[in-house]
């Protein structure tokens, strides 16, 4: 639509918002290829790369995450694994829970055989620019949605370090 000179669109939206909605709900392989060349049984889309981790969909149960160690047995992992196992069935709907712990992982690396550490979490989590678009969508006023966002993150946030907190963690 046209702009105005002050940067919003007729209806007041501000005029890259849109555009940027629609860039946050394609999948990141859509926009820009595979970030991690990974091949497995459990091992579908990746949802993100970390500094010790990589995150993929798991493709026998979409609603899980498996996280592979990028350095192969790796602390940090070990670590989140403790700390997720400790958590046990408690449920937190700002915390991940405990699936499965796999010790040696089949996965191929650029036609490479390994067999990594993985995570296994439910549920699987949602993209904060994804989470700002859904909120754009619940809030009513998009010239509201940094705040609702925000707030929204902030709280979740919250609710999961009380949580963890809860059990001295």
């Amino acid at each position: 639509g046209d702009k105005g000179s002050d940067g919003l669109d007729p209806d007041g939206t501000p005029s890259g918002f849109r555009v940027l909605c629609a860039l946050m709900q394609k999948r990141r392989k859509d926009l820009f290829g595979p970030t991690v060349e990974a091949q497995g049984d459990m091992l579908g889309d990746v949802l993100g790369t970390g500094s010790f981790s990589v995150v993929f969909v798991n493709k026998k149960a979409t609603t899980q995450a498996v996280k592979l160690s990028r350095y192969g047995n790796c602390g940090n992992l070990q670590n989140e694994h403790e700390i997720l196992k400790r958590l046990g069935n408690h449920s937190s709907a700002n915390v991940s829970r405990l699936v499965a712990y796999e010790k040696d992982l089949p996965v191929v690396f650029q036609n490479v055989s390994w067999k990594l550490p993985a995570l296994v979490t439910t549920p699987v989590g949602m993209n904060s620019l994804l989470a700002c678009s859904r909120a754009a969508r619940a809030g009513g006023s998009e010239k509201q949605v940094p705040e609702f966002w925000l707030k929204a993150v902030l709280e979740g946030l919250t609710a999961a370090l009380n949580f963890i907190h809860k059990y001295k963690i």
